[in-house]
């Protein structure tokens, strides 16, 4: 990893030792405020559309896909995020895996209060893929792209030998401008606050355990996956009051809950009853015997909210198409001790909900 103003000197400079400055080789005319790409032997691919603010003080948030390192500088975020995608039976799920790479990484700038603006494409492919299977997984980049309205600016292809990849993986990072005056991070959550979860959990993990063990369940299970940024854009009406938000991708609704309490002096109690399933999912819980708030979504997010504007933000999700089931699932508690998470069951009893360990189901992502 190295500090986004080195990065910039050394492009500014031209091609270093374990560099490579690379023109533009997106699709039509480059932005103009291009700056380049570099990456230091095959381990860092940044897209560096600016370097510091812009001249009306705009400021970028970047995610690098840098293997979990992290770095902060100039009021952009350098995030260790890896948005990659699988493809194994990607069909069977009845969402492409294109539109989970592009709507994955769209979800993670929205949640850092980003709008975003550009994406690059890495696909790691095994050898004998069909030309036609790869060529419709392009195209379905494009058009969820589209549908999102951000630019594939750049990629970058490897092909694997037979038995080394699953078909192919999708590997993407995406560029997105900070909306100005935005703060969110587990450092604003306090005592008081409401859980919120914007609509139906667990479909998209579900779906894929279903696809993949050709499990039939009745109502039929259907992935989440959704571009979450134009509903995060409406909750963020309510400005500073809105602390907090997360997509509850891998370890589910828990997982977050979990970093959450970590990361503060709190505990969360969430009531059981006002998790809201689809009946599908409710069903595939109850005879797999899962717990849905440790199950993966794609289309979904969790926010935490000052407790006076609580109904308001429940009114500006459900205004939405991807919100209309958003509900309050719970509130940040004061911690009697080991910041945990709390359910209270249908009958009022408490259990403590256990962090995330493991994979309980297969990963897509």
């Amino acid at each position: 990893m190295y500090h986004l103003r080195d990065c910039a000197r050394r492009l500014t400079e031209g091609p270093t030792h374990g560099f490579e400055t690379h023109h533009w080789v997106g699709i039509g005319e480059p932005p103009s405020r291009f700056v380049g790409i570099f990456h230091s032997h095959g381990q860092v691919l940044v897209f560096l559309k600016l370097a510091g603010k812009d001249p009306q003080g705009t400021q970028y948030a970047i995610l690098v896909n840098n293997y979990d390192s992290f770095a902060h500088c100039n009021s952009s975020y350098l995030n260790g995020s890896r948005n990659t995608r699988i493809i194994q039976r990607f069909r069977a799920i009845r969402h492409p895996i294109g539109q989970l790479a592009v709507h994955g990484t769209v979800n993670d700038l929205a949640v850092m209060g980003a709008e975003p603006l550009y994406l690059t494409l890495g696909l790691i492919i095994e050898e004998g893929l069909f030309l036609e299977t790869l060529r419709g997984v392009v195209n379905c980049v494009a058009a969820a792209a589209c549908q999102c309205g951000i630019r594939v600016v750049t990629g970058d292809t490897k092909v694997v030998p037979r038995g080394a990849a699953d078909g192919l993986f999708l590997h993407s990072t995406g560029v997105g401008r900070l909306r100005p005056g935005i703060d969110l991070g587990a450092h604003r959550v306090a005592t008081g606050d409401s859980v919120l979860v914007s609509g139906t959990i667990g479909d998209h993990g579900l779906a894929v355990l279903a696809a993949r063990e050709g499990l039939e369940i009745d109502g039929g299970l259907i992935s989440d996956t959704a571009p979450l940024h134009q509903l995060v854009g409406s909750l963020l009406e309510l400005g500073a009051e809105v602390h907090f938000l997360r997509d509850p991708t891998r370890g589910g609704v828990a997982a977050v809950l979990h970093e959450l309490t970590e990361a503060t002096n709190c505990a969360i109690r969430i009531e059981e009853t006002a998790v809201p399933l689809s009946p599908a999912a409710r069903g595939a819980c109850e005879i797999l015997g899962l717990d849905p708030l440790f199950i993966a979504n794609e289309g979904k997010l969790v926010a935490v909210v000052a407790a006076d504007v609580s109904e308001a933000a429940i009114a500006l999700l459900r205004a939405h198409p991807l919100g209309r089931q958003a509900a309050v699932i719970g509130e940040v508690v004061v911690d009697s001790g080991g910041g945990q998470v709390l359910v209270r069951g249908a009958f009022g009893t408490l259990r403590a909900l256990e962090e995330p360990t493991g994979a309980p189901l297969p990963r897509i992502c």
